[in-house]
């Protein structure tokens, strides 16, 4: 959906999953201020803009979940969601999830609680740099684990958003696949186009969550099915 022309996402996530740095890898440009680690760089609500296939993307970056008592509280957060959502109704949620405690099943119930199934939701997971194989692999062992705990989302994208040391191609070029998987979401989701859905086994492993934070459940069913054996040594609990 989107408000005089501009497609309206809002980017979420728990604190130092890379909120800012997804929002830099949406618009192409450094706009939004990253800390590079796991510490709160973003305490206010910003907006940017970028033009992704020659339209119009409004992108909010939003600060992360459970930032302490010094921070915006969480219902806030909330509330903050739904006013952008009221006023200029919003395309596509983006919730980031990083590996090591950043996925947090009730910052997803809490968020599509508030705004509605209506709204569909897109993961990126973070801090994939030092991902065995390809960074999507992180999906396929561990999309089936997401489902079973009711995250369900339209599309993800699998990322690294710190910056590139100058003497690693590798680091490198998976700087740049970033930053075109997340644009190439946006696009699929902006213009409609069905991702192919991929789920995946994640062994004996489960992911690791945080938050404690509680919304009402929506009815979701997941559907999902194994495609490997393979255990995520990273997404544990």
């Amino acid at each position: 959906m989107c408000i005089q022309g501009a497609y309206v996402i809002v980017v979420f996530g728990r604190t130092g999953t890379g909120i800012s740095s997804v929002v830099n890898l949406i618009s192409g440009r450094a706009d939004a201020l990253c800390s590079g680690g796991s510490n709160r760089c973003t305490k206010e609500i910003a907006q940017y803009e970028a033009n992704i296939d020659s339209k119009k993307i409004h992108v909010y970056d939003i600060p992360g979940f459970g930032g302490g008592e010094r921070e915006l509280p969480d219902n806030e957060i909330i509330t903050t969601i739904v006013d952008i959502h009221r006023k200029q109704v919003i395309g596509l949620l983006v919730q980031c999830l990083g590996p090591r405690g950043g996925i947090s099943h009730n910052d997803y119930l809490s968020v599509t609680s508030a705004v509605g199934p209506q709204v569909p939701i897109a993961a990126v997971v973070t801090h994939l740099e030092r991902e065995g194989g390809e960074m999507d692999d992180w999906w396929l062992r561990n999309a089936e684990k997401l489902a079973s705990k009711k995250m369900m989302f339209v599309d993800h994208a699998c990322v690294t958003t710190i910056p590139v040391p100058s003497n690693d191609a590798q680091w490198g070029r998976r700087k740049m696949e970033s930053e075109k998987a997340v644009r190439d979401l946006i696009s699929r989701n902006r213009n409609g186009i069905e991702p192919q859905v991929e789920t995946g086994a994640t062994g004996s492993h489960e992911l690791k969550e945080d938050g404690e934070h509680r919304a009402p459940s929506p009815e979701v069913k997941a559907n999902s099915a194994p495609v490997g054996p393979r255990q995520d040594e990273e997404a544990k609990r």
